[in-house]
């Protein structure tokens, strides 16, 4: 069984956190890559920040990411 796609999460200028297409309220973090994770298998997550973007929104979302159950990270700065 080969693992899924990672799971992809954007984070815009102004703090707004798109996962699925969708935007999601930091609290709601957890429960959508649990959904995500019940559909994919996978360890997995990229989340491409904004260079604009608060730091403490990306770390929060990181944390929350695992939290969930992914345990590999990484971060994309995407420059305006």
């Amino acid at each position: 069984d080969k693992p899924s796609k990672a799971l992809s999460i954007r984070i815009e200028e102004d703090g707004t956190i798109m996962m699925g297409g969708r935007e999601v309220n930091v609290r709601r973090v957890v429960a959508n890559t649990q959904t995500y994770l019940a559909e994919n298998n996978t360890d997995t997550a990229a989340i491409q920040a904004d260079e604009e973007a608060e730091h403490g929104v990306v770390v929060e979302v990181m944390n929350q990411v695992k939290i969930a159950g992914i345990s590999k990270v990484s971060v994309l700065v995407k420059k305006g």
